[in-house]
């Protein structure tokens, strides 16, 4: 392969996590709890993500690289239907050497981008711990494997502005260079503006080139810029 065929930079690539991530990452002390994140297959086929209680699914549309348009959707499905390059790194760079991909940046599937089942937990101290271990896998799985291939994303403890400014200088620390920021965190229930939260975020870290990333869809909804949906003027065009 001649990295000089690589020309394109990505910023908006996702990634689906593997099966065994937490297994990996999670301290031995929270993997154990019967409500720590894990993969189980339901009667149907299809793998789900069991956390707090709770069954999440893997969402097909965020692993459809590789088929037809006409079979794009959202509905659950498992590992071995989906392009193994979605979840294994290994096959991710071969996926990125063929399409001429040189850097990408990964948002997150299950642990949503701004940490949505996480900040819903009940348990908020298993809930840290699982944001911690996404990161460590991102950076040490993901990343790590292939350095300068990846441009590192984390994820912060949206529920807690002081355990947010924590988890950014420790990222920071770490050699991420961006952290997956709400485009809207009143719908996250903060009472503080996007500029009142990334100010202590971005001011506690040294490093220059650290910055968010604001995700459309978020804050768990669906930006609608305009409620018009159709030209309801029939007026001509001023030429």
């Amino acid at each position: 392969m001649d990295r000089t065929n690589l020309i394109l930079i990505s910023v908006d690539d996702h990634v689906v996590e593997p099966p065994d991530m937490f297994e990996q990452h999670l301290p031995r002390s929270y993997r154990d709890l019967d409500e720590a994140p894990r993969i189980v297959r339901t009667e149907a086929g299809d793998d789900v993500w069991a956390y707090d209680g709770r069954l999440f699914p893997n969402i097909g549309l965020n692993a459809v690289a590789g088929r037809h348009r006409a079979d794009y959707g959202v509905d659950p499905t498992s590992y071995d239907e989906m392009r193994r390059g979605c979840w294994d790194i290994d096959s991710r760079i071969d996926d990125m050497n063929a399409n001429g991909v040189l850097g990408s940046m990964c948002f997150p599937s299950f642990p949503g981008f701004a940490v949505r089942y996480s900040r819903e937990a009940n348990d908020k101290d298993l809930a840290l711990a699982c944001v911690k271990a996404y990161n460590d896998w991102h950076l040490e799985s993901w990343c790590g494997p292939f350095p300068g291939r990846f441009i590192p994303l984390g994820l912060v403890p949206f529920w807690d502005i002081d355990l947010m400014i924590a988890e950014t200088a420790r990222l920071a620390e770490r050699g991420f260079h961006s952290i997956s920021f709400s485009e809207n965190p009143s719908k996250l229930g903060s009472t503080e503006s996007p500029h009142g939260l990334l100010g202590p975020l971005l001011g506690c870290v040294p490093r220059p080139r650290h910055f968010p990333a604001l995700h459309i869809g978020s804050s768990s909804s669906i930006v609608v810029t305009s409620l018009t949906h159709r030209l309801t003027s029939r007026r001509p065009c001023s030429q």
